[in-house]
């Protein structure tokens, strides 16, 4: 670069720290939830019912410390299994009382299924490592990595509760629990969005390397190919376009995407998150991290565009024998 690029513009590519906007911690994300009793006498008399045997656990000492994805699974089996118990009680005239208050149990578990939800899910620990930059700048390997577990992960667990609610009882507490597992296996949105806070700045200051320098002078006069115009046309193929763009371009899809299937679980989130954190970091707006780092990528675009045009080369079409291992 420093071959093409010398009008005495020597500086040094730096990238400032990552803005302190952090993933809401979990007490700021947890929804209230309503505590619901059975007094003692009404657990006797559901002897004959399985939601009897699935109280007796909630009530444990390990019932009692469940995490946020169990205490949802456990919403889900008591529904379930508090309406059987309804059914097979309400001929039975001497628990009329008893089936009133399953009942109203029923009913207030149902009007807040979905709070029970967003704790298990964006309320959750997983969520937090998965949106955690507390970790080194990503390499190309971890790029490269197609993260089709996690897209499988978060396309079941985002799926809504009533998916979930229709699973069978047997198989749904593993699925559950082996989805929210593989998105809390690493910190995979935090370092995106480490590659893109800092490859968002690298591209910017070299534009304005690379303008400042042109401005200075001319890599190419009046369309004619220059000697350093052919040195810019080889760095521009051998490190834009063989080494640069595939990173880029890698970064933007696996970020879209996963984007995608975050983005339409937020309709029922508080403002901590939809007003506060994916606003400035991951919205669509101009203003947001994803925004700027994908304007950073169209200007440095525009500008190559502009040099080679410049120089009456056409981008797109490598010169005859450049190998992209060649040296610069």
């Amino acid at each position: 670069m420093n071959n093409v690029f010398d009008s005495g513009t020597n500086k040094e590519l730096s990238v400032p720290p990552l803005p302190s906007i952090r993933f809401p911690r979990r007490r700021e994300l947890l929804q209230p939830t309503p505590a619901i009793n059975i007094n003692l006498l009404e657990f006797l008399r559901l002897s004959s019912c399985d939601l009897q045997r699935l109280l007796g656990q909630r009530n444990s000492s390990l019932g009692n410390v469940m995490p946020s994805s169990q205490r949802f699974l456990y919403e889900l089996s008591f529904l379930e299994l508090a309406q059987t118990c309804i059914a097979s009680l309400q001929p039975k005239s001497a628990a009329a009382d008893l089936v009133d208050t399953l009942t109203a149990a029923v009913v207030e578990k149902q009007k807040h299924l979905d709070a029970y939800y967003w704790n298990a899910t964006w309320g959750s620990e997983e969520f937090q490592k998965l949106f955690s930059t507390a970790a080194p700048l990503p390499g190309l390997s971890f790029l490269q990595r197609q993260p089709a577990a996690l897209e499988a992960s978060l396309e079941a667990l985002l799926a809504g509760s009533e998916h979930w609610r229709q699973q069978l009882l047997e198989e749904r507490e593993a699925a559950f629990e082996q989805a929210l597992a593989v998105v809390g296996s690493d910190r995979y949105l935090g370092q995106m969005r480490l590659s893109m806070w800092h490859a968002r700045h690298v591209l910017a200051q070299v534009k304005v390397i690379v303008e400042e320098a042109q401005n200075t002078r001319a890599i190419c006069l009046q369309g004619r190919v220059t000697p350093a115009g052919r040195i810019m046309e080889r760095v521009f193929y051998r490190y834009y376009i063989g080494q640069v763009q595939p990173v880029l371009s890698l970064t933007s899809q696996r970020v879209d995407r996963l984007r995608s299937q975050l983005q339409g679980s937020l309709s029922r989130g508080p403002a901590v998150v939809t007003e506060g954190y994916w606003r400035q970091v991951w919205d669509d707006a101009p203003e947001s991290e994803w925004g700027q780092f994908r304007q950073a990528i169209a200007g440095h675009t525009r500008m190559w565009q502009g040099l080679l045009k410049h120089c009456g080369l056409r981008p797109g079409v490598r010169p005859a024998g450049l190998a992209l291992a060649d040296p610069v």
